[in-house]
């Protein structure tokens, strides 16, 4: 780890931190190449920070992958 001059360092709160500038704000497509536009993007109001958005797309299919597992697993348990 590197050390930082005392002078460079600067105490602030959370919050603060994150107004002055959070990269994934400025981001205009998830990591799998969707849009973030009004049509694919979920906000979410559980977060921290309020408002984190979600791309519509890709939580559609862990959902539906979610699903899968948990249908599998109920059927192996009632097989058994």
């Amino acid at each position: 780890m590197t050390a930082v001059p005392s002078e460079a360092a600067e105490l602030v709160f959370h919050d603060a931190h994150n107004r002055r500038g959070a990269p994934w704000k400025s981001r205009t497509h998830c990591d799998y190449g969707h849009p973030f536009d009004e049509r694919n993007t979920l906000r979410r109001t559980d977060s921290t920070p309020p408002g984190a958005r979600r791309c519509r797309i890709c939580h559609r299919a862990a959902a539906r992958r979610w699903h899968a597992k948990r249908r599998a697993a109920r059927a192996a348990r009632a097989c058994a």
